[in-house]
């Protein structure tokens, strides 16, 4: 998907201030610990996010949307009722990335009515679903995947994996801003290969998630990947991730047809999905 709308300046920007960030001192990153939150908003070291039991060789930095109206709920699921946590350095990130978020939730409604025309259903069809998305934002830097003595990472390990584990993402779309690093994030083809997806200049990298495959009965198949940086240079990528309303039901679509009678037969919230991925997916590491 074109960053046209977005703006290249800007999104070049918010690459280069997230890797601002990772290049400020640990005890300066550390003030913005997940753990002065609800141990999801905030800055993760390295190796304290965790995919299917083993360390994802990252750091990262998380945002969400505000609780809001919804804090007494998100308080009694004992999830995500923080709090943002905005560095002060570099100066220009908050203003930078708040702007940012405006344009990309903008760009996803849009992305969601196109996809309900592509799909026969009216152009509005998402929007009840989608009018205030409970969005999530990480900020991902990636360092050669070497132990911190220069020798080569045990993958096999019981706890270090890569860089980030095969995953597919939660929600609807995930827009990614990547650096022009090659070779690092992979997707998993119908033949069973990883494939790299590069990134392209002027684009971002999209993934569907889970919400997707059920609303489309898995006409639309969430993107299994993963990252791999085995370059020599510190990745930065940026991506977003457009979710529906925390409260959404999220079933198939009645009038969607699937060949072979296959369909996703899930219902749920989504906000209860969600939580589901970040308590115990991406649960950090206590003895990190």
């Amino acid at each position: 998907v074109s960053t046209q709308s977005t703006g290249e300046e800007l999104v070049r920007r918010v690459r280069e201030l997230g890797k601002e960030f990772f290049s400020l001192p640990e005890e300066e990153k550390n003030k913005l610990s997940i753990s002065n939150s609800d141990n999801a908003r905030g800055y993760q070291k390295l190796a304290e996010n965790v995919t299917k039991g083993k360390a994802d060789w990252h750091e990262g930095f998380d945002l969400y949307r505000e609780p809001g109206d919804l804090e007494p709920l998100l308080k009694e699921k004992g999830a995500l009722y923080g709090h943002n946590q905005w560095p002060t350095k570099p100066a220009e990130f908050r203003p930078t990335y708040e702007l940012y978020i405006q344009k990309l939730r903008t760009l996803g409604t849009q992305i969601m009515r196109l996809m309900a025309l592509g799909l026969d259903l009216q152009e509005s069809f998402f929007d009840e679903f989608i009018a205030e998305p409970f969005w999530y934002f990480r900020v991902i830097g990636y360092p050669n995947l070497r132990t911190k003595d220069g020798a080569d990472l045990d993958q096999n390990s019981a706890e270090v994996g890569i860089s980030c584990g095969e995953h597919t993402d939660y929600g609807c779309l995930t827009m990614v801003n990547q650096d022009e690093t090659r070779g690092a994030l992979q997707v998993l083809a119908a033949t069973g290969e990883w494939i790299n997806a590069n990134p392209i200049p002027g684009c971002f990298v999209m993934n569907l998630g889970d919400v997707l495959k059920v609303w489309t009965r898995g006409r639309y198949q969430s993107t299994l990947h993963r990252v791999m940086n085995t370059n020599s240079e510190y990745r930065i990528s940026v991506p977003f991730f457009f979710e529906p309303n925390f409260k959404a039901i999220i079933k198939p679509i009645e009038s969607i047809q699937v060949e072979g009678g296959a369909a996703e037969s899930k219902e749920f919230m989504y906000g209860d999905h969600l939580i589901s991925k970040v308590n115990y997916n991406f649960q950090p590491r206590t003895n990190a």
